[in-house]
């Protein structure tokens, strides 16, 4: 097995061991060396966050440069080969290699600039900020303590980075506000996710043409209506699912889906497993409660 760069944790190196959902391991690095990792690092995903310098990225037919601010998301099978942009240069970054939180998927669909590689770029300014703020906790939590309070800390911590990124993979610094119509609409969808919907009873609350409202639906929210129906369904889903006492069946029905196929079918799109694997991964990450003080 090729060694690891000197200086840079890698992966591969304990590939052998046996993962546990909440595996987290971070870093923060001013790279001279590239790394090359033809098959990623599976089973793993990877974050890297430019705080300055001039990264790039090799793939077959491909070479992409990262600058400060750039929000950088490897699936676990990417072809990795990355390092300073120039010889001899350096490259200064804060990296994570995690294994996701089910929900996280739904989040982690950000714009591709190679295969399996995602990029987000954060203008200066408070949202780089505090994504770099939430990227320092994690690793500070990472290498605290090996208890699980620092561990669900650190991964805590991610995951108001990832949320930062796909907000602004999702918006882009576009302007957000809505037009009354809209919001009437996503107030309307939000409070009632049970209740089957259509365009044209939407587009006439909203006081749109059918064509119109979705044109403008997409342009203010990101997405089409249908898509964020769906989305904000599969989303409460999840924590329905995250709380005993409910069926698959019955949460299919409790967020609008009158088939529970069709329901499984979407919700490992967005969450790469099927309801009932997601409900067992939540109970084992979250441990057994704790018992009441005698």
């Amino acid at each position: 097995m090729k060694p690891p760069v000197k200086g840079i944790y890698d992966p591969a190196t304990v590939r052998g061991e046996k993962r546990v959902p909440a595996y987290i391991w971070t870093g923060h690095q001013h790279q001279t060396n590239r790394v090359i990792r033809p098959s990623g690092i599976r089973p793993n995903w990877h974050l890297i966050l430019t705080l300055s310098g001039v990264g790039s990225f090799r793939q077959p037919g491909l070479e992409r440069t990262f600058e400060a601010g750039d929000v950088i998301l490897f699936t676990p099978d990417c072809h990795q080969d990355y390092g300073p942009a120039q010889e001899g240069g350096s490259w200064e970054n804060l990296f994570v290699h995690f294994a996701p939180r089910p929900h996280w998927h739904g989040w982690m669909r950000w714009p591709q600039v190679g295969k399996g590689l995602a990029l987000v770029h954060l203008s200066p300014g408070t949202v780089r900020t505090d994504v770099e703020d939430a990227l320092r906790r994690c690793h500070r939590y990472a290498h605290a303590s090996f208890s699980s309070f620092a561990h669900e800390l650190a991964l805590s911590a991610l995951e108001e980075a990832i949320l930062i990124g796909a907000h602004e993979a999702t918006y882009g610094g576009r302007q957000t506000r809505r037009s009354p119509g809209i919001t009437r609409v996503v107030e309307l969808i939000s409070g009632d996710l049970a209740r089957r919907f259509t365009i044209p009873d939407l587009a006439r609350l909203s006081g749109l043409s059918p064509s119109r409202f979705a044109h403008l639906f997409k342009e203010e929210i990101g997405e089409s209506a249908i898509a964020f129906i769906i989305r904000l369904r599969i989303r409460e889903a999840a924590r329905l699912l995250e709380a005993e006492g409910l069926t698959v069946k019955e949460v299919a029905a409790r967020v609008g889906f009158e088939s529970p196929f069709y329901f499984s079918r979407q919700f490992r799109r967005f969450y790469l497993i099927d309801p009932s694997g997601f409900r067992r991964y939540a109970a084992a990450l979250h441990g057994p409660a704790p018992a009441a003080p005698g």
